[in-house]
C-alpha cells in the first residue's frame, strides 16, 4: 500500500533534515511525487481503541481503500481529462471488481466451514467473509456521483482550492473567470516535509 502523508505534519528543521541525509549530501529517500497526494490521517480515530477489538483492523481497512480509491479516480480523472459519465463507469466497475470477488471468497470460506464444521460468534472478524456483501461496497456510495467525489476531494485531500472572479452579468448568466494563485501552489507544495527538506538542503 503506498505511503499516505499526514495532513498535519510538524515542519522539520534544517538539522533534521541533514540528520536523514548522506554524505553527499542527498536525501536517503528520494522526494516522492507531487501527485501522491496527501490526506488526512484516517487512522486517527482508531488510535485511542483497544488493540485487542477485532473490529479495528477491519474499520482501518476499510477507511484506507476508500481514501486510495477515491485518489485513483481522482488521478485517472485528473490526467486523462475525464468525463463525468467515463468517471463514473470506472467507479461502478470497480465496485463490481470487489463484489466479485468478495462472492467468490465469500463463497469458498463458507464451504470451509461447513465441511468442517466450523463456527464463529456473529461479532467475529470472520463475518468479514460471511457475509453477504463487502464490507467495502459502502465505499463507492461516497463517489457515486461526480458531485459526491469533489466534496470527498474538498473534505479530505489537501488541496488548492480555484479563486472565482464574477466579471460580468449577461442575459441573466453570470461570467466567471477561475484561477489559482502561485502563492497557494507554494504553500501546498512546501507543506511536503520531503520536498522542504530537499530545498533546504540544496540552499544551506
Amino acid at each position: 500500500m503506498r505511503h499516505v502523508h499526514r495532513k498535519h505534519k510538524s515542519r522539520p528543521t534544517l538539522s533534521q533534515c541533514q540528520s536523514t541525509c548522506d554524505t553527499d549530501g542527498n536525501a536517503e529517500n528520494s522526494v516522492e511525487m507531487l501527485d501522491e497526494i496527501s490526506v488526512n490521517d484516517t487512522v486517527d480515530a482508531y488510535s485511542d481503541t483497544d488493540e485487542n477489538d477485532a473490529t479495528i483492523p477491519v474499520a482501518k481497512s476499510v477507511a484506507d481503500f476508500g481514501k486510495h480509491v477515491a485518489s485513483c479516480v481522482l488521478k485517472l480523472r485528473e490526467k486523462h481529462i475525464l468525463p463525468v459519465s467515463v468517471v463514473q463507469d470506472i467507479v461502478d466497475e470497480m465496485k463490481f471488481m470487489v463484489s466479485y470477488v468478495h462472492d467468490y471468497y465469500s463463497a469458498a470460506f463458507k464451504t470451509l466451514c461447513s465441511e468442517h464444521n466450523i463456527s464463529f460468534p456473529d461479532d467475529s472478524v470472520a463475518r468479514v467473509l460471511s457475509s453477504d456483501t463487502s464490507v467495502y461496497s459502502n465505499v463507492f456510495d461516497s463517489i457515486s456521483s461526480n458531485y459526491k467525489l469533489c466534496s470527498l476531494i474538498r473534505k479530505n485531500f489537501i488541496h488548492v482550492q480555484p479563486l472565482e472572479i464574477t466579471l460580468a452579468h449577461k442575459d441573466s448568466k453570470t461570467v466567471t473567470f477561475q484561477y489559482i494563485r502561485i502563492s497557494d501552489v507554494l504553500k501546498l507544495v512546501l507543506s511536503n516535509n520531503a520536498v522542504l527538506c530537499h530545498i533546504l538542503i540544496k540552499f544551506e
